[in-house]
């Protein structure tokens, strides 16, 4: 919406749910998180441009400070009066004489929450930004349906509490919330046992949760330029490129189980009643299962004719045969999200405001990555974010030729913090993420005294 704004747009944005911030709402329709969920990556790291997380956060934020967060970037940037809440968009169509689309929305109000009004408007450009996380991923487990306890997926996990002097069964690993949970019915449950199919490499948020590691202080003190030249190379390496599944953020995981807190099984074989079999002949009877085996992507108001499942996306984000249509963060990348989203976004609003001229709809097929193999944890989160920069930095970053002749740009864009916000490189705004802006947010409690920073 930003961006779409920045670019001279008049915008307007659907969201189904009464509150912004779609899966960080906790409490609210459109929530997929826990109670005491934590980000994966530093504050640093999920933050847009322009606006830096405030010191007093922690390195690792949770929903309370996520939420937070987006409500103070709306305020900054003035969004709140493009939003229409509880408003759902039922089906875009493509007009028939090429002008645009035509978008059915239902809507209600807070007043009358069980009366739905219909409505039809029109629109020349379509950005789809449901994301990935729409709809749960459910395996078919044989004998699923005789179990007698509770079932649920982990999208509608909230509280370790609800399951106290449970055995509870945890099915997935995932990229952190099968891990998370697991931990934290560790000292509620009776028992809890974590079946994992996929082995992957593990790694911790921190020492102890929420403080900064080793790669923090790096990324933190590292200038843009040594950061994109490292990630580069290294990646030239086929180790990054064999670490498949890609790693997963654990946090005290393998303490836990050689601890014996939580036991570690293989894949489910079948149940039957609360006796769950397991594929190497093990049983165990459960109160409860939890699975936390991903989602799929799911947009249903879309035509077929406008799905990317046959096309593909250009630049990851683009539909070829449609360029008008664009569908912002449906890859996945293994780290910063928010910052490859805000990518596509710079990139998509330039697009579609003719500031950025597309290739021709047959090179743009061409060029399509397939959606199918879009959007799995192949890669390292820094390879993921160097990629996208590499493949966007040509239509997005000033040219080689207009840098040397801007020498303010040109500094800023190589002395910016690496791991501060891309678009903050480029930033012309006062308030940009400095050096001095890392080292409050990070090191704060880590000896560093005012007097320090401020020489900073």
């Amino acid at each position: 919406m930003r961006h779409a704004i920045d670019a001279g747009f008049d915008v307007v944005a659907y969201e189904k749910s009464d509150s912004i911030g779609g899966v960080w709402a906790f409490s609210h329709q459109s929530s997929k998180v826990f109670r005491s969920v934590l980000q994966n990556c530093t504050k640093m790291n999920q933050a847009f441009a322009d606006l830096r997380m405030p010191s007093e956060f922690p390195a690792y934020v949770g929903w309370a400070h996520t939420m937070r967060y987006f409500q103070m970037y709306c305020e900054k940037f003035r969004l709140g009066q493009y939003v229409r809440l509880c408003h759902e968009v039922e089906r875009v169509r493509a007009l028939d004489d090429g002008s645009g689309f035509e978008v059915s929305i239902s809507s209600s109000s807070s007043s009358a929450p069980g009366k739905r009004s219909k409505s039809v408007e029109r629109f020349d450009f379509v950005w789809v930004c449901s994301g990935q996380l729409t709809a749960a991923n459910v395996p078919d487990v044989q004998g699923l349906d005789t179990f007698p306890g509770k079932v649920i997926h982990s999208e509608k996990y909230t509280r370790a509490c609800e399951f106290a002097d449970q055995r509870v069964l945890v099915v997935g690993l995932g990229s952190a919330s099968g891990s998370d949970i697991a931990q934290e019915l560790a000292d509620i449950a009776i028992s809890t046992t974590l079946s994992i199919r996929t082995e992957r490499p593990l790694v911790s948020r921190g020492i102890i949760q929420g403080t900064s590691t080793m790669v923090n202080w790096f990324s933190a003190l590292c200038p843009a330029w040594f950061g994109v030249v490292w990630n580069l190379y290294s990646d030239w390496y086929g180790f990054i490129h064999n670490m498949k599944p890609a790693v997963t953020d654990s946090g005290d995981l393998l303490k836990a189980i050689a601890l014996q807190k939580i036991r570690r099984v293989n894949i489910i074989d079948h149940i039957h009643g609360s006796e769950v079999t397991f594929v190497d002949g093990q049983t165990a009877h459960f109160d409860a299962i939890i699975f936390a085996t991903g989602y799929k992507r799911e947009f249903k108001f879309m035509p077929d004719e406008l799905k990317p499942t046959t096309s593909g996306l250009f630049e990851h984000c683009v539909l070829p045969h449609e360029p008008r249509v664009a569908y912002i963060l449906f890859v996945l990348p293994f780290g910063t999200h928010w910052q490859l989203a805000e990518l596509q976004a710079m990139f998509v609003a330039r697009a579609h405001a003719g500031v950025i001229p597309l290739p021709s709809i047959g090179t743009m097929r061409e060029l399509a990555e397939s959606f199918e193999i879009v959007g799995h944890h192949e890669h390292l989160s820094e390879f993921y974010r160097m990629l996208y920069l590499a493949i966007l930095a040509p239509y997005i970053f000033p040219s080689v030729k207009t840098l040397l002749t801007q020498p303010k740009t040109l500094a800023r864009l190589l002395w910016s913090p690496y791991n501060a916000p891309i678009g903050d490189w480029i930033s012309v705004d006062p308030n940009r993420t400095r050096y001095a802006d890392v080292l409050r947010l990070y090191f704060i409690g880590s000896g560093w005294t005012s007097a320090r920073l401020n020489r900073w």
